[in-house]
C-alpha cells in the first residue's frame, strides 16, 4: 500500500468525514424512528385494539377454530411477553377481542392490520378465516417479519350495536414474543402503513442483500482485473457474502421451505460476518505488517469464526441454533467487535489512516442498533423494526466507501501518471523531432553513406582524424565556362541556378546508390560503393557510376530544355570517373572538423574532368573503371588517348563513354574501325598515313573533336617524330 493511501488525500479525507457524518445522522435517524407509536396510518385507525382475551388450549383434530373451546388457561392480555405453555404438547394461544363499527363507515373499503409476528398465525372474522401466514405442525415454519394488510369483506362484518369477533389464533412453538395489536382503518391507509412497515422491516434489507452481491462483484473484478491484488479484498467479498448468508431467511423466505436449514444459514452468517469483518480490518490497516504475529492471530481467528459456524450448522432444532448462536455471541462476536474497535483507533491515533473513519462510523451505527435490538429483545416485544442487519450492512457500505476512495485516489494518482506519461511522450517526441532534424540537417553535410565507409553507427562517433580505406569510384563532374556564364548573372540568380542543377544531379547519383562528398563551387564529387551485388560477389561501383553519370547526362539535357525556355544559358558538364582505393576521414582541428576524400585515385578523376575540356567530349573514364566493370556490355566505350599526368607516374588509358543512341555516338561508332587502325598506325610511328586517315575522319565528322586533336598530333610528329624509345603515350606537363 503506497504511502498516499495509508496517509489519505486531503480529497479522500474530506469524503471520508462526510460519509462518517451521513452514516451517523442514518443510524440516529433510524434508531428515533423505529417506536411502534410513530407507525404510518394511524391517525386513520377507527378500531385500536388495546388488549385480548387470551386463552391456550389444545391443538387437537376435533377443536373448533377460532372458538378458544377447551381453554387450559384464560387470562386478559395486553401485551409483552406470551405466557409459557401450561402444558406439554402442541398448544394455540388464541387471541379473542370485540369491535364495534358505526353504520356511516359501512360504504368505505375497510382492510385490518396485522402487525409482525414470529410465529405462524391465522386471522379469523365473525367465524370465517381471514388470513394465515406461516406453518405449524410437523413441518413448522415461522411467518416472514413483514406486516399483513387483510381486506374485511362488508358482507362479514357487523354494523351498529352488534359486535365483530376478531380471533387470532397462533403457533409459537419456539418464540414467545408478544403480539403486536392490529387495527382497523381505510384500505389504503391500512395498505399504506402494511408498506412502510415491510418497507423498513424486509425490503430494505433485502435491497441491501443485492447491494452487497453488485459490491462483491466490483471488489472481485477489480481483484481480478487490476494490477493491485490484495488480501483485503478478498476478505471483503468474504464478508459481504457471509452478510448476505446472514439474512438469507429474510430474502429467500418460502413457506413451503423448511425454517431450520435458513435459520442455522443464518446464524452462522452472522458468526461469519464478524469474523471476516476481523480479518478485513487487521489487514487494512497492516496491524503486526510482516510478523507472524499477524498470521497466527488471523489464524485463530478465521479458525475460531469457522468452528463457531460449523457448530451452528449441525444443529437440528431451531432452539439449539438459538442456543449455539447466542453462545457464539458471548464467546466470539462481541470480542471481536472490541478488536475491531481497538484496531481502528490504533489505526488513526498511531498510523494516521484517515481512511478508516466511515468504519469507525459503522462501529457507533452497530452499537446504536444493537443498543436498540437489545432492549425489545430483554422485553420480549417486536420493535417497529430489527437494526441489525442495518447496523451490520453499515460495515459493508462504510467498507466498501474505503474501497471506493482507496481506487478514486488510485485512480487519481494513475491519472496523473498517465498525464505526466503523455506529456513526457510528448516531450520526448518534440525532442526526437528535434533530433531528427539536426540528424537530418547534419546529414544534409555529411552524408550517412560516408558514415557507414568509416565504420561508425552514429555521427556522434566520429572523431578527429577517424579514416577508412576503401575501394571504390569517383565521380567529378563540372560546368564548363561557368565563370563567364556567372558574369551575366546577380548572386540571387547564380544560387537559384546552380540549386536547379545541382538538384537534378544529385538526383540520379543517389538512384544510383551514390552519394554527393561534397560541392565544390559547381564541382560535384560523387562516391560510389556498392559491394557483393554481382553474381560473382564482388564490387559493382564502377557499373552504377557509370550509369549515375549516363543519367546525369540525360537529365542535364532536360535542364538545357527548361533552360531555354526560361530564358536561360545552356549548360555544358565534363565527367570523370575513376576507380581505385581511396582514404575517407576527417581532417581538421578540435573547433572546425571536415569529412574528406583523399589519395591518387581522386586526384585522377578530377583530372579526368578537366581534360574533357582538352579532348571536347562530356566524359572520361579511367582504364581502371573500364577493367572494374562487372557488366561491360551494358556500355559503349571508345579509347581517347594514352596518357600520363603530372604528378603521376606510369601510362593511364582514357575512354570517352558514349550514348550508342544519339547521333554522336552512331557516327562514332561508325568510324571506330578507321579510328582504331589511326591509333595502331600511330603506335607503328607511321604518323604521315595516320595524320591522313584522322584529317579524313575528321572531315566525315566535324563534331568529332578528339579525331581532331589526334590529326594536329600526328601531323605534328610526321614534322618532329618522338623519341625512338616512345611508348605512345602523350604527356601532359602540367595539370
Amino acid at each position: 500500500m503506497t504511502k498516499a493511501l495509508i496517509h489519505g488525500s486531503s480529497v479522500a479525507t474530506t469524503l471520508a468525514r462526510r460519509l462518517l457524518l451521513l452514516l451517523l445522522l442514518s443510524g440516529i435517524g433510524l434508531a428515533v424512528g423505529a417506536a411502534p407509536s410513530q407507525l404510518p396510518g394511524s391517525p386513520s385507525q377507527l378500531i385500536q385494539f388495546a388488549g385480548f382475551q387470551l386463552s391456550i388450549v389444545p391443538d387437537s383434530p376435533d377443536r373448533i377454530p377460532g372458538t378458544g373451546a377447551g381453554a387450559l388457561v384464560s387470562m386478559e392480555y395486553t401485551g409483552g411477553s406470551l405466557p409459557e405453555r401450561p402444558a406439554p404438547g402442541p398448544v394455540v394461544y388464541s387471541f379473542r377481542a370485540e369491535f364495534r363499527l358505526d353504520k356511516s363507515v359501512s360504504a368505505h373499503r375497510l382492510a385490518l392490520y396485522t402487525g409482525i409476528s414470529e410465529y405462524p398465525y391465522t386471522v379469523f372474522l365473525n367465524g370465517s378465516e381471514l388470513a394465515t401466514r406461516g406453518r405449524h405442525g410437523n413441518q413448522y415454519n415461522s411467518s416472514l417479519r413483514a406486516a399483513l394488510s387483510v381486506y374485511m369483506p362488508p358482507s362479514q362484518l357487523r354494523f351498529g350495536e352488534t359486535p365483530n369477533d376478531l380471533v387470532i389464533e397462533a403457533y409459537p412453538e419456539y418464540e414467545t414474543w408478544g403480539l403486536e395489536f392490529p387495527y382497523v382503518g381505510p384500505a389504503d391507509d391500512i395498505a399504506w402503513a402494511v408498506f412502510w412497515r415491510n418497507f423498513f422491516g424486509i425490503n430494505l434489507v433485502q435491497a441491501s442483500f443485492i447491494m452487497s452481491l453488485v459490491m462483491i462483484v466490483y471488489v472481485l473484478a477489480l481483484y481480478f482485473l487490476g494490477s493491485n491484488r490484495r488480501r483485503a479484498d478478498l476478505y471483503f467479498v468474504a464478508l459481504g457474502l457471509a452478510y448476505c448468508l446472514a439474512y438469507v431467511n429474510v430474502v429467500i423466505h418460502n413457506e413451503a421451505l423448511p425454517e431450520v436449514p435458513l435459520e442455522a444459514l443464518s446464524k452462522a452468517g452472522m458468526v461469519l460476518s464478524s469474523t471476516f469483518l476481523v480479518a478485513f480490518v487487521v489487514e487494512f490497516t497492516g496491524l503486526f505488517a510482516g510478523t507472524w504475529h499477524k498470521k497466527l492471530f488471523l489464524g485463530v481467528t478465521l479458525a475460531a469464526g469457522a468452528i463457531a459456524a460449523g457448530l451452528i450448522l449441525v444443529q437440528r432444532d431451531k432452539q439449539s441454533i438459538l442456543a449455539m448462536f447466542s453462545l457464539g455471541m458471548n464467546m466470539l462476536i462481541l470480542p471481536e467487535l472490541l478488536v475491531n474497535a481497538a484496531v481502528l483507533v490504533w489505526a488513526l491515533l498511531r498510523k494516521g489512516l484517515t481512511l478508516v473513519l466511515p468504519l469507525m462510523a459503522a462501529i457507533v451505527i452497530v452499537i446504536l442498533t444493537a443498543a436498540h435490538d437489545i432492549v425489545y429483545l430483554n422485553s420480549s416485544t417486536l420493535p417497529f423494526i430489527w437494526l441489525t442487519p442495518y447496523g451490520y450492512f453499515a460495515y459493508v457500505l462504510a467498507i466498501y466507501a474505503i474501497l471506493a476512495l482507496e481506487q478514486g485516489t488510485l485512480y487519481r494518482t494513475s491519472l496523473r501518471q498517465t498525464q505526466e506519461l503523455i506529456e513526457s511522450q510528448h516531450r520526448i517526441e518534440q525532442l526526437n523531432q528535434e533530433l531528427m532534424l539536426q540528424r537530418d540537417s547534419f546529414f544534409r553535410f555529411v552524408p550517412t553513406q560516408f558514415l557507414q565507409l568509416l565504420g561508425k553507427d552514429s555521427a556522434l562517433q566520429i572523431q578527429l582524424g577517424d579514416s577508412s580505406l576503401r575501394y571504390l569510384s569517383v565521380l567529378f563532374a563540372d560546368i564548363r565556362h561557368y565563370t563567364g556564364i556567372s558574369e551575366d548573372m546577380l548572386p540571387d540568380q547564380i544560387l537559384r541556378f546552380l540549386n536547379e542543377y545541382l538538384f537534378r544531379m544529385e538526383r540520379a547519383i543517389q538512384k544510383n546508390n551514390g552519394f554527393v562528398d561534397k560541392y565544390i563551387g559547381d564541382a560535384i564529387l560523387a562516391l560510389f560503393h556498392y559491394e557483393g551485388q554481382s553474381s560473382s560477389g564482388q564490387s559493382m561501383s564502377a557499373d552504377i557510376a557509370l550509369k549515375a553519370a549516363s543519367e546525369m547526362d540525360q537529365l542535364l539535357n532536360d535542364y538545357n530544355l527548361y533552360a531555354r525556355a526560361s530564358g536561360n544559358p545552356n549548360i555544358e558538364i565534363g565527367i570523370g570517373v575513376n576507380t581505385g582505393e581511396v582514404v575517407l576521414g576527417t581532417v581538421g582541428s578540435e573547433y572546425r572538423l571536415d569529412t574528406t576524400v583523399i589519395g591518387d585515385t581522386v586526384n585522377v578523376s578530377s583530372r579526368l574532368e578537366s581534360l574533357t575540356k582538352h579532348y571536347g567530349v562530356r566524359f572520361l573514364v579511367s582504364e581502371t573503371t573500364k577493367d572494374a566493370l562487372m557488366c561491360p556490355e551494358q556500355f559503349t566505350f571508345r579509347q581517347v588517348d594514352h596518357i600520363s599526368v603530372a604528378g603521376r607516374l606510369g601510362g593511364l588509358r582514357i575512354f570517352e563513354l558514349l550514348n550508342p543512341e544519339s547521333d554522336y555516338g552512331k557516327r562514332v561508332m561508325e568510324a571506330s574501325a578507321e579510328y582504331e587502325r589511326g591509333h595502331a598506325l600511330t603506335r607503328e610511328r607511321r604518323f604521315d598515313e595516320a595524320s591522313f586517315l584522322f584529317d579524313k575522319l575528321a572531315s566525315a565528322n566535324q563534331e568529332d573533336r578528339v579525331v581532331a586533336l589526334h590529326c594536329k598530333r600526328t601531323r605534328e610528329y610526321a614534322i618532329s617524330p618522338p623519341a625512338d624509345d616512345w611508348d605512345g603515350v602523350f604527356h601532359f606537363a602540367s595539370k
